[in-house]
């Protein structure tokens, strides 16, 4: 699915991945696993990214989320942020 610039997206916790206190340091900043959190921004780099979540002031590695859009208002549908140009530079103009 393509993601557009109106969509809400959001990222669910896996509680996995990451450096060894990527998972520790996520769960006392209050995330809960399989819990899924409304974005603010992305910040992808060339070899590590992180995701900033709304209402948490610290970012967080993203390779301990999985990537969603929010249907109707109540169905998540998986998105790629990474195959995004709104989210990842480095694949061409927004």
């Amino acid at each position: 699915m393509e993601i557009t610039e109106d969509m809400k997206i959001y990222a669910e916790f896996l509680g996995e991945n990451g450096y060894e206190h990527d998972v520790p340091d996520a769960k006392e900043a209050g995330l809960v696993v399989g819990n899924f959190y409304e974005i603010e921004t992305v910040i992808v780099g060339q070899s590590h990214s992180v995701v900033y979540l709304k209402d948490y002031k610290k970012s967080f590695n993203t390779v301990m989320f999985d990537f969603a859009a929010l249907l109707d208002h109540e169905f998540f549908v998986d998105v790629d942020i990474f195959s995004s140009p709104l989210f990842n530079p480095y694949i061409g103009d927004v």
